[in-house]
C-alpha cells in the first residue's frame, strides 16, 4: 500500500428476505468490472441515511485510522428548514448549489481524492458495477478489504446564505449479514477552510445495503455558515473482513439564500 496523507486533519440463503447481497469481484486496477449475481430470494428495504448501532471489530484497516469526524450512532431528526416568504422584504427563497462537478460528470475535476489502494474514486460508467445516477461517472468507495478513501472539495458559502444542506444519492452493496453491526462505514463530513471537522452532515454503513439503487438523502447543517470558506470531505473505511462498496453520485451542498 502507497503512504497516504489524509484530506482532513449466516448465509443469506438460509433466511430468505433477510439480506439483499450484491457480490462483487474486489477492485483491481483491470478495465472491466462486472457484477456478479445476485443472490436469489434476498431483499430489505434498507438503505436509511445516519448510521446504526454495532460494536467495532479490533482493527478497522491497515492504518486502524478512523475518518475524524466519527459517525452518528443514531440518525439525525430530519428537520425540514421553513424558508422566509416570498413577500418578506422582496425576498425570493433560493437553494443554490455551492459545489462544482458534484454529478462527477466531468471526470475527477476539482475534487481531491486520495485511495489506500491507489485507485481512482471517481469512475466513469464503463468500469462501474452499477450505472451511475448521472449517466457518465459516480464515486466508488471500499470495494477491496481493509480500504482507506477520502475524497474532498473546498468551497465558498454566501454571505447572505439562511441555512445550508447535503443533497445526494447513495447505493450500498456488501456481503456482510445484516444484523451483524456496523463494521464499514462512509462519513460526510463539514470542515472548515484549515479542513478541521464542525459538524457530521451523516453516514451509510454496511447496514444500509438497499434492494436498489440509486437511495436519495438530504441531510441538514445545524448552521448556516454564511460568508465562510468551507470543505467537503467524504471518507470511506471497511474492515478485513467481508467486502462493502460504497457508491455516491449527484451531490449537492447548497445554501438557501434570497434572491
Amino acid at each position: 500500500m502507497s503512504k497516504r496523507v489524509a484530506l482532513l486533519r449466516d448465509p443469506c440463503h438460509a433466511t430468505p428476505g433477510l439480506c439483499w447481497r450484491a457480490v462483487f469481484p474486489p477492485r483491481s486496477r483491470g478495465p472491466a468490472l462486472a457484477l456478479a449475481a445476485l443472490v436469489a430470494g434476498c431483499a430489505t428495504a434498507g438503505g436509511d441515511w445516519g448510521g446504526g448501532e454495532g460494536d467495532a471489530r479490533p482493527t478497522v484497516g491497515p492504518d486502524a485510522a478512523m475518518p475524524p469526524a466519527r459517525f452518528d450512532a443514531a440518525p439525525r431528526p430530519d428537520a425540514r428548514i421553513t424558508p422566509p416568504s416570498a413577500d418578506a422584504g422582496g425576498c425570493t427563497p433560493t437553494w443554490t448549489d455551492l459545489l462544482r462537478n458534484g454529478n462527477f460528470d466531468l471526470g475527477p475535476s476539482v475534487w481531491e481524492q486520495i485511495s489506500g489502494a491507489d485507485l481512482n474514486l471517481i469512475v466513469p460508467a464503463a468500469m462501474m458495477p452499477i450505472a451511475p445516477h448521472s449517466p457518465s461517472y459516480a464515486t466508488w468507495f471500499g470495494g477491496y478489504l481493509s480500504s482507506v478513501d477520502e475524497l474532498g472539495q473546498p468551497f465558498a458559502v454566501p454571505a447572505d446564505a439562511l441555512a445550508l444542506r447535503l443533497r445526494g444519492y447513495a447505493c450500498v452493496a456488501t456481503e456482510e449479514l445484516l444484523g451483524s453491526g456496523v463494521w464499514d462505514i462512509l462519513t460526510i463530513t463539514l470542515a472548515d477552510a484549515g479542513r478541521s471537522a464542525l459538524e457530521t452532515f451523516g453516514s451509510i454503513t454496511n447496514e444500509d445495503s438497499a434492494s436498489s439503487c440509486w437511495t436519495m438523502f438530504e441531510r441538514n447543517a445545524a448552521l448556516s455558515h454564511a460568508g465562510q470558506p468551507r470543505y467537503l470531505h467524504v471518507a470511506a473505511i471497511t474492515d478485513a473482513g467481508a467486502n462493502t462498496n460504497f457508491f455516491l453520485d449527484s451531490l449537492a451542498v447548497e445554501a438557501l439564500v434570497c434572491r
